[in-house]
């Protein structure tokens, strides 16, 4: 899939943690000059790295600074597994059939719906990002 961030100024370190995960590459930069007109970001600006769990992106030097306070970039990150169903682990793969055959059990029961079951939860675990 392809997300769009929008961030109000670069980080410091010049490092991007990535949000969503695995991060499959970098789509499309822009960043709003001072009139607020989003302008397009070359791609050399920065350099994607897909192998570190969710991914960075780091800012090369000459990286535009936004010209407006707020919202005044905006990444568009392809994140996922590909589109070969093969490369999604098959934890996810199995979680997911649960949760479809569960929510099929138990059609028309909204409490049901509210959270995952254990099983689900379990399988899906390694995969959630840890924060401290």
């Amino acid at each position: 899939q392809t997300w769009r961030l929008v961030l109000d100024r670069w980080p410091p370190g010049r490092m991007l943690r990535v949000p969503l995960g695995p991060l499959l590459g970098l789509a499309a930069a822009r960043v709003a000059d001072a009139g607020g007109s989003l302008q397009t970001v070359p791609p050399g600006y920065f350099v994607v790295d897909v192998l570190s769990g969710a991914g960075r992106i780091g800012l090369g030097p000459d990286v535009p600074t936004p010209g407006v306070a707020t919202n005044g970039i905006e990444l568009d990150i392809v994140v996922g597994y590909g589109a070969d169903p093969e490369r999604v682990p098959m934890p996810m793969r199995q979680a997911l059939r649960q949760l479809a055959a569960g929510w099929y059990e138990r059609r028309g029961d909204s409490a049901a719906a509210a959270s995952p079951p254990a099983e689900v939860a379990a399988l899906l675990a390694p995969y959630r990002p840890m924060r401290l």
